[in-house]
């Protein structure tokens, strides 16, 4: 609902463009190759079509992605609201796996009523298509401004709206910028997750700090495990020998190692 037509395979074909491009020994070093740059067209990255092509679609060829204002349905497509959801969700559901929506922020709401109690019509009608159609439906949310400047994780009161949000979720993830380890001549940028809540178990104050690649677009494999104090104020970093039997893929980045992206 936020993305503008076309842009999530465009900015998945990117990441295989960037994986191909810095993976080359031969490439020009005086190129700047950046996602603007790219989107741009002020990059010749010709030679690679062919793989990135076969590659992107070899691990993509069954996404399908509705775009606001794009669909087939006929109905009103000047708005996305909860009539045109569930229309959808009944077109696509006998060859769905999983669904992701994006975001529950931008579906179009009737004015004439509460905000909160539309957001949380939106959250009752996911899970009872959740239910009635047997495929999971992530529904990404914003977060509100936090008022405690000392909390480094958001928890469930931090969603924007209604606190209907978290408690309809059969599980709650939240992302958060980790301040204190940003490398920009790395090219790298600490991303902290936690699971607050998970019905199916799972749930607890351990959380992984992430590595965002701003020059392939995408996390990498490596991740920190920490834990959080209960008020979010405290992160501390699990020993490796501590990990939990879940956890055996950990693997500290050595920042003190840090290059180019390595590959």
């Amino acid at each position: 609902l936020e993305a503008d037509e076309h842009e999530i395979s465009i900015r998945g074909m990117y990441r295989f463009y960037a994986s191909h491009f810095f993976a080359d020994i031969l490439r020009d070093p005086n190129v700047n190759f950046n996602y603007r740059n790219y989107i741009l067209g002020q990059i010749d990255l010709s030679k690679y079509d062919a793989a990135v092509c076969d590659e992107y679609f070899s691990k993509y060829g069954n996404l399908t992605v509705h775009y606001r204002d794009t669909s087939d349905v006929t109905l009103d497509n000047d708005n996305f609201d909860l009539t045109k959801l569930v229309q959808i969700i009944g077109l696509i559901k006998d060859d769905c796996d999983m669904m992701i929506i994006d975001h529950l922020h931008y579906f179009d709401l009737n004015e004439a009523k509460p905000e909160n109690s539309e957001l949380t019509n939106i959250m009752k009608t996911i899970r009872r298509m959740n239910l009635m159609h047997k495929f999971p439906i992530i529904a990404i949310a914003h977060l509100r401004k936090k008022t405690d400047k000392q909390q480094i994780i958001p928890d469930n009161d931090s969603y924007m709206g209604t606190s209907n949000i978290p408690k309809i979720a059969k599980t709650n993830i939240v992302f958060s910028k980790d301040y204190e380890h940003q490398f920009d001549k790395q090219y790298l940028f600490g991303t902290f997750c936690r699971v607050l809540k998970a019905r199916a178990g799972g749930a607890s104050n351990m959380l992984a700090r992430l590595w965002f690649d701003s020059k392939l677009s995408r996390y990498r494999s490596n991740y920190d495990l920490c834990r959080v104090d209960y008020f979010g104020h405290k992160i501390t970093d699990i020993d490796l020998l501590a990990t939990p039997d879940w956890a055996k893929s950990c693997k500290k980045l050595d920042i003190a190692a840090l290059t180019a992206p390595p590959f």
